[in-house]
């Protein structure tokens, strides 16, 4: 079976794609009624995911965004300011640049030479390309405005018109170019919204961005929003706010796909979800006017979900924070995939570290996390249920002591598997004054020493700050408070 040819606006700069229409559709799921095993969605749909053998892997980290302009010609980019590019639709990839110094977390490309990233970097926010990926420059001097503290989405619809939002940790900012990306202006959205994340438009004038209604300095505990332009980001409204479980503190959107004119998704990230509450997504049916809120039974990692992707209105996936699920009914029901590893299930597709899928067409889309990744419908392929293990928790971060304190402080955490550890000091604007760590550890009980001091060695003012813990799967937010 082949899906029909059509558009999608998961991807950007690509045309849309309507809805599966046929039968089998219907067929497979009254087979496989969705037991409760969980299986690989080859099982399905026709076509799955397959590891690219030859495509850049994180080492224990995840990459942040993927992109293409055509089914050949493609590009990913990650925190460690690294730049992949591909042009052979993921068989190959080259190294294109390197600077580890710079937190690459989005990307958008006009044509095979000129593109965009948006940076974590503090006062480097916006970088550009004009020969494919090879060489960047900085573009923030450029922002007209206020300059956002970091540019986490980016959506090009022409080849004049870029759009682009910020930042996760707080601050709604919107940003816009109208002449390729020569000029750009920046403006806070407010509407609610008090961070902004992704960022999608149906056209010049018509788009969405989501984010949620609290900061840092708030511990990221309120709810999460989607506001919605006419008029090409000059004017924003808030079509819709959630309201999150008690037993979560707080939740905020991370991803937009729409397959289709009308419908379309967005993910949800939670923090402080201890009580292991089903992951939660959002869907309209009207094209983005309303939007209704619906959880993955079985999906019950501690931070929710951050990638989401679907190739038709019906087939899509939903990962990265620990686990990925799949549906073909719309997310009427799901099911939990078993997750892509080389060493314990190589016929594995997709992994918890999931951070962006970008769909080309109903048969072939990208998703980058842990590894890149391609799902090509084309390829006939039946394999036998494998049962997902339940995945432990992979850190505690305890509170700071002593609390307040005045000349040090001490922040112990402990990790229960490898992974990447970024360990950061914001003050009460969530402006990051300090990184205290950012490496890759092993399984054990860690601790660090804040003197009270930022990046240069300067005395920070008295007053509350907040330490950022993140591994690429979870987000962990303490306060601190320093006394002279």
């Amino acid at each position: 079976m082949r899906f029909p040819s059509s558009t999608n606006r998961t991807s950007r700069y690509q045309p849309v794609i309507p809805g599966i229409r046929s039968g089998w559709v219907v067929l497979l799921v009254v087979i496989l009624g969705f037991a409760s095993t969980p299986v690989s969605t080859a099982q399905l749909v026709e076509g799955r995911w397959q590891v690219l053998s030859e495509g850049p892997i994180a080492d224990g980290r995840r990459h942040d965004d993927v992109v293409f302009i055509n089914e050949n010609e493609g590009w990913v980019v990650n925190l460690r300011g690294e730049v992949y590019g591909t042009k052979d639709g993921g068989s190959s990839w080259e190294l294109l640049y390197s600077n580890p110094i710079l937190g690459f977390r989005s990307t958008a490309f006009i044509n095979d030479r000129i593109g965009f990233v948006g940076s974590l970097s503090s006062g480097r926010v916006l970088f550009q390309t004009f020969d494919g990926g090879r060489n960047w420059f900085d573009l923030t001097s450029r922002i007209k405005g206020t300059i956002p503290q970091s540019i986490c989405g980016l959506w090009v619809v022409d080849e004049n018109t870029i759009y682009g939002v910020g930042a996760f940790f707080g601050g709604p900012w919107f940003l816009k170019s109208t002449d390729g990306g020569v000029t750009w202006t920046s403006k806070l959205v407010g509407t609610g919204a008090k961070a902004l994340v992704d960022v999608y438009f149906k056209n010049k004038n018509e788009g969405y961005a989501v984010g949620g209604t609290a900061d840092v300095a708030q511990m990221l505990q309120g709810n999460a929003v989607v506001l919605r332009t006419i008029d090409g980001g000059s004017n924003w409204t808030q079509v819709h706010q959630t309201s999150h479980s008690l037993n979560v503190g707080g939740e905020w959107g991370w991803k937009i796909s729409f397959p289709s004119e009308l419908v379309g998704y967005v993910s949800l990230e939670y923090t402080g979800n201890n009580d292991n509450e089903p992951a939660k997504y959002l869907k309209t049916v009207d094209g983005g006017l309303t939007w209704t809120e619906h959880h993955i039974p079985g999906s019950t990692q501690v931070s929710g979900l951050q990638g989401i992707g679907f190739i038709t209105e019906e087939i899509g996936w939903a990962s990265g924070r620990g686990q990925t699920s799949a549906t073909i009914d719309g997310g009427t029901t799901w099911q939990q995939i078993s997750d892509y590893d080389p060493d314990t299930n190589p016929d594995g597709e997709l992994d918890g570290r999931t951070n962006r899928i970008f769909v080309i067409n109903s048969t072939l889309a990208y998703a980058v996390g842990a590894y890149t990744y391609r799902f090509d419908g084309s390829i006939p392929i039946h394999i036998a249920p494998e049962s997902v293990p339940e995945r432990p928790a992979q850190f505690q971060m305890d509170q700071n002591y002593p609390n307040p304190f005045q000349k040090s402080t001490t922040i112990g955490y402990t990790l229960f598997e490898n992974v990447n550890v970024r360990i950061t000091i914001r003050d009460i604007l969530g402006r990051q004054v300090r990184t205290l760590l950012s490496e890759f550890q092993s399984p054990g009980t860690y601790t660090l020493t804040w003197n009270g001091r930022d990046d240069g060695g300067s005395r920070l003012a008295n007053g509350t700050y907040l330490y950022l813990m993140d591994i690429g799967e979870h987000i962990e937010v303490k306060h601190a408070v320093l006394l002279r």
